[in-house]
């Protein structure tokens, strides 16, 4: 952002997170680089000022005299310096796993079945999917299940880091006895460097919603508001309950009846979405859909540093073109007709995974 509309955001003055270290006077001085000290401040008075500037020149430089400071020290450049970008680097590359199944899984069981394609291209299509990630060795076991606890206990646990940062920071300003108006903090991986900006990439805002669609500027997104996450965070965890029920579902209930899913293909999904609780696994496709196209997309931007309102709007599309898709796909399986009375002996499988269970 450039530095004249920095000024436009952020209440003049700013001040440094130094001079906001409670062992600081009081009175606070603007952060500009035009403060000189003056040519006929004694040298000593200048002596302790450099002394003090650099006994603070960690945010989390415990106060003088403190019991334990340099084991202190070294604990809170440990968070900043090594523990969040670890955290965080697992759980980027862990998404890159994920990201990779989940473009095939979708592509094969949302949109090709939409396509107006023979119904025999379709079910190669899923075989293929199916192969690729269930046949290759350690690709099931690895890159997705690995993957995602790896993503998720990071993800936990870089949020614990987080929170306990920012205590510390609002901590540390308070003991100050600071009135400088509360600017947002980064929500992301640069909090690690004790920096106080406004930038696109708030994650309070989200992709913008449909106001940055029509040129209506941002807005602070419903689940920030309510439930203090980003719409990142939000849909992250309200994906967590619908993906173990769609492993349930697709995978556990074959496996406990008959030792495998390898009779699972295409023709399953009417079985789920007709014969039991139909409205309730047809709003639970669509909602897992939508909540992992949101979560994968939102999540890819950020790592690949697209914030423009371009991206922004990029993102938005692809996001509703998978949840539609994936409703119309729901809504397509809804229709397949299914006579109970004169099943193969596949139809007869799937008949016996639906109702083997209460859900």
């Amino acid at each position: 952002m450039a530095k004249e509309e920095l000024q436009k955001v952020v209440p003049s003055p700013i001040y440094s997170l130094e001079e906001l270290s409670p062992t600081t006077s009081h009175t606070l001085t603007p952060a500009t680089s035009e403060t000189q000290p003056s040519k006929t401040q004694s040298s000593s008075s200048s002596s302790s000022q450099q002394t003090s500037h650099d006994s603070h020149n960690s945010l989390f430089s415990p106060s003088h005299g403190s019991h334990g400071s340099h084991g202190s020290h070294r604990s809170h450049i440990s968070i900043s310096k090594w523990v969040i970008p670890s955290l965080y680097r697992i759980q980027k590359y862990s998404a890159y796993s994920l990201v990779s199944f989940v473009g095939i899984h979708l592509t094969s069981v949302v949109i090709i079945p939409i396509l107006p394609i023979p119904r025999d291209v379709k079910d190669q299509v899923f075989s293929l999917a199916k192969a690729v990630y269930q046949d290759i060795p350690g690709y099931e076991s690895l890159l997705i299940y690995g993957a995602g606890v790896c993503h998720i206990l990071s993800g936990i646990i870089l949020r614990v880091v987080k929170v306990i940062r920012k205590n510390r920071i609002e901590e540390r300003r308070r003991k100050a006895g600071s009135h400088v108006s509360k600017v947002h903090m980064i929500n992301s991986a640069n909090l690690g460097n004790g920096t106080i900006d406004i930038r696109d990439n708030d994650e309070d805002i989200g992709l913008g919603g449909i106001s940055n669609l029509f040129g209506l500027g941002y807005r602070r997104s419903i689940t920030s508001t309510m439930f203090g996450l980003s719409p990142l965070q939000f849909t992250g965890w309200f994906s967590i309950p619908l993906v173990l029920f769609h492993l349930y579902k697709f995978r556990y209930v074959p496996w406990s009846v008959e030792g495998d899913s390898s009779l699972v293909n295409l023709e399953y999904i009417p079985y789920v979405v007709n014969l039991k609780h139909p409205v309730f696994n047809q709003i639970a496709l669509c909602l897992l859909v939508w909540s992992v196209s949101y979560h994968m997309m939102s999540g890819i931007m950020k790592y690949r540093g697209w914030f423009s309102k371009y991206w922004k709007r990029v993102g938005l599309t692809v996001i509703n073109v998978l949840g539609w898709s994936g409703c119309l796909a729901v809504w397509l399986y809804k229709r397949q007709e299914i006579d109970v009375n004169n099943l193969d002996f596949v139809g007869k499988a799937f008949h016996k995974y639906v109702n083997a269970f209460l859900l």
